[in-house]
């Protein structure tokens, strides 16, 4: 997804489940991150792992509603992409930014 359409589904409200941001200007990516819980109405959490929340064949029940996970730098599950397909079933409406 490109930048351009990043801003149209945060003003629309159409974001996948899951995105993964790159780059070094943590600045502009924290604005971001602002914006989609700001507009989406979602907490932000921060995460540790994306694991805590997607797992495989399970869905975590003591999930929070209305959230943006934010997980920095957990390069084991973006080596993983076999796993990405158990997101949706585990966020629910929420949305994990890597």
């Amino acid at each position: 997804m490109t930048l351009f359409e990043l801003q149209k589904n945060i003003k629309q409200q159409n974001l996948p489940n899951f995105l993964i941001f790159t780059g070094t200007e943590y600045a502009i990516i924290e604005l971001y991150l602002d914006m989609i819980a700001k507009r989406g109405n979602l907490e932000k959490i921060p995460l540790s792992t994306a694991s805590q929340i997607v797992q495989k064949q399970k869905i975590v029940s003591i999930i929070k509603s209305n959230c943006l996970y934010v997980c920095r730098y957990d390069f084991d599950f973006l080596k993983k992409e076999k796993d990405w397909s158990y997101i949706n079933k585990s966020v629910g409406n929420n949305i994990l930014i890597l």
